[in-house]
């Protein structure tokens, strides 16, 4: 779907945010990841 494919996009700018610099998600970062690409999605 079309949300779909926001929340993809906006996922992938914002993960780097929610990582370590070895690549692994910082503790709570992909549930923060999720809550806030499905944020920017809604608008």
């Amino acid at each position: 779907s079309a949300y779909s494919r926001r929340y993809k996009a906006n996922f992938k700018k914002i993960a780097p945010r929610f990582k370590l610099k070895s690549g692994k998600w910082k503790k709570n970062g992909f549930k923060s990841a999720v809550k806030l690409a499905h944020k920017m999605s809604k608008k």
